[in-house]
Formats: structure tokens, C-alpha cells, sequence
């Protein structure tokens, strides 16, 4: 009796060992292999969290994250077909939207009314916006730096064309100010905190928040979504599992972020109450849009005259499935 008992049990183990390793298997051959650009900023952290705690392989994903230093070169990448989808500011959709139809938002993860700052040098007299006129300005063309200046600029009554832009890369601004290459620059987290850094006493902040509600989005081309709307669903539940990861373990989310992108917790500190994590898709959204498009047109950066209706460039349906309340339109 004993030695059938033996077998049997031997028999039920070697059943269920056989089982888990078909199980895993087949999850293995059905897992889609997708990648994302990603903007290398505190802003993508929803992306990173998700990655690193295996959000999205929990989700059936297995996610290559292609990193760049800017959502406009994320988007590129996406349109060309290098990756599937792309971590994106709003100002992105903005100006893309001129251009274009054929890409979507699928959801924002994330705001901040401080991500951008203006930056100069204590040596170079410059105390507000008024003491720009004439100066060299760094920016990133045809993004949320761009459009940032101008509403700063306007805020004291100063015309846009009384500066002198400088079109620059994110992380080539710090070093062009520190060399007197330019007199000020407009740049987002984390060159904005580098660049402070790396100044010492020199640097001044001239910005302050309020200005602007910088939001970060998950884009994807139409095609992308409407072949395959369930890897969508799987990215949006993975990052809103990291949302809520990041709101409920504050310290443990800032050492992930911390170890993903080489920060210090210095800067982590600087930065972290600026911005809200949650995933949405709602009405301010489209009301940003369209008033930065009306200062793309009186700026004369595009040669269209009609706003785009930036409700067709949003897909509610994979949000919806994950989190239904997170939609207002």
C-alpha cells in the first residue's frame, strides 16, 4: 500500500510539473514582443517602474525600451516604424498634429506645472523676463521648451521675436551656457537640474510653476492600435499598475527611478512634488492642445490656419477597458 501510494504521489507530481511547464510555455509563445521609445526623464517613470518590477511582463509583454533625450525623438522613431509606441509630450501631438493624422494618444500617465524652467547665469545681468530682449534664448524647436518661453515671455508683455532662438539638443544647453554660448535656456527635467548643478552658484532660475501643465502621453500610430487593440489594453493596464505602485510606494519608486536613470536622490528631492501620476485621457487635455495650436499659428510655425480637431487623435477604447473612470471627454 505504502509503495502504491509512492508511485501514485510521484505520479501527481510528475502530472503537475508536466502541466506548469506546458503553462509556461504556451504564456511564453503568446507574450508580444513590443518596444517603446521612451524620453529619458522622471516623467517616464510609469514606463520604468513597469519594466523593472515586471509589470509588463505580467501583462504578457516582453517590452525592449528604446531611450532617448526627448519626447519629439521618441515620435520620430514610432512614424518610422522603429518602434511600436512612444513616451510623448503634449506639445509633440501639437505640432504633429498639423502635419498629420495617422497617430493616436492612448493615455496620459502623467503632469507637471514645473517640468520646464529658464535658466541663466548670475553673470549675465539676467533677473526676469524683460532682461532677455536681445539675448541669445536656447530652445528645442517645435516643442514644450519652445512654447514654454513664448508664455513666459508674454507674461511681462515681451515680444517672442525680441529674442534671439538658438536651436539646441536638451543635453548640449548646459554646456553652451556655462561656455556663453547663449545667455539663457529653456529645458525640461533633468537638464534643467544638471545644468543647476553644473553651474553651482552661477545658476539662476527664472521660472517659476504655473505657467505651463506639461502632460506626458503614450502615442501609437492608428495603424498599430487598429491590427492589434489588445497589446494597447496590455501596455495601459502595466503602466497603471505602476501608477499605483509609484503613489503608494513613494521611496521604493524614487530608488527605482534612481537606479534606472543614475540620479541622485538630491535631484529625485527637486523634482518629485511637481509631478502627479495617474492615467487619464480627459477634456483639459484637448483645451491645452488647441490653445497651443493657436499659438503655433499666430507664431507662424505652421502654414495652416485651422486648428486640428485633436479629438481624432485620441483612442479612449483601451483605457476605457482598463480603467473606465479615468476617461472624460
Amino acid at each position: 500500500m505504502r509503495q502504491f501510494k509512492a508511485i501514485s504521489a510521484a505520479i501527481i507530481l510528475l502530472i503537475l510539473i508536466v502541466v506548469f511547464w506546458v503553462m509556461k510555455d504556451s504564456t511564453f509563445k503568446d507574450a508580444s514582443n513590443i518596444s517603446i521609445a521612451v524620453s529619458r526623464t522622471p516623467l517616464s517613470a510609469p514606463i520604468y517602474i513597469a519594466d523593472s518590477l515586471g509589470y509588463f511582463s505580467s501583462a504578457g509583454l516582453n517590452v525592449e525600451l528604446v531611450e532617448k533625450n526627448g519626447g519629439n525623438l521618441c515620435f520620430q522613431l514610432m512614424m518610422d516604424g522603429t518602434t511600436d509606441f512612444a513616451t510623448s509630450s503634449d506639445s509633440v501631438i501639437m505640432f504633429n498634429g498639423f502635419k498629420r493624422n495617422d497617430f493616436e494618444n492612448l493615455v496620459t500617465f502623467v503632469q507637471s506645472d514645473h517640468d520646464v524652467k529658464v535658466l541663466t547665469k548670475s553673470i549675465n545681468g539676467i533677473r526676469s523676463a524683460k532682461d532677455l530682449k536681445g539675448k541669445k534664448v536656447a530652445i528645442i524647436k517645435g516643442s514644450a521648451s519652445e512654447y514654454f518661453l513664448d508664455m513666459f515671455l508674454a507674461i511681462e508683455g515681451i515680444e517672442f521675436s525680441s529674442v534671439i532662438l538658438v536651436d539646441l539638443p536638451a543635453n548640449e544647453m548646459s554646456l553652451a551656457l556655462e561656455r556663453n554660448q547663449v545667455d539663457a535656456i529653456v529645458v525640461w527635467e533633468p537638464f534643467a537640474y544638471k545644468a543647476i548643478k553644473q553651474l553651482g552658484d552661477e545658476a539662476v532660475l527664472l521660472s517659476s510653476s504655473n505657467l505651463y501643465e506639461l502632460t506626458f502621453n503614450l502615442l501609437a500610430k492608428k495603424q498599430t492600435t487598429a491590427n492589434d487593440a489588445k497589446t494597447s489594453v496590455k501596455v495601459i493596464t502595466a503602466l497603471k499598475q505602476a501608477v499605483e505602485y509609484i503613489n503608494a510606494n513613494e521611496v521604493k519608486a524614487q530608488q527605482l527611478l534612481k537606479d534606472r536613470l543614475n540620479l541622485d536622490q538630491p535631484f529625485i528631492t527637486w523634482i518629485w512634488d511637481d509631478y502627479l501620476y495617474d492615467v487619464s485621457l480627459n477634456r483639459s487635455l484637448i483645451l491645452s492642445l488647441e490653445n497651443e495650436a493657436r499659438w503655433a499659428i499666430s507664431r507662424g510655425l505652421t502654414d495652416k490656419k485651422v486648428i486640428p480637431d485633436y479629438r481624432k487623435f485620441m483612442n479612449p477604447e483601451p483605457l476605457m477597458t482598463v480603467s473606465p473612470y479615468s476617461v472624460s471627454f
